[in-house]
C-alpha cells in the first residue's frame, strides 16, 4: 500500500504555515511532513554549515 498526499490538503498546509521567506518558518516542517512517510530522506541545507 502507498501513501498519497492530497495536493489540496497540502496546498493548504503550506499556505497556512507562518513563512515570510521560504528560508525559514513552518514551510520546511510541513513538506518534511508529507515527504517523509512517502520514502523520501529530507536534507535541510542550513547557510554557511555544509550539507
Amino acid at each position: 500500500m502507498t501513501t498519497q498526499i492530497d495536493p489540496l490538503e497540502l496546498a493548504q498546509a503550506l499556505i497556512a504555515a507562518p513563512s515570510v521567506t521560504p528560508a525559514m518558518g513552518a514551510v520546511f516542517d510541513v513538506l518534511e511532513a508529507a515527504l517523509t512517510p512517502l520514502g523520501f530522506t529530507v536534507e535541510r541545507f542550513i547557510d554557511g554549515i555544509e550539507p
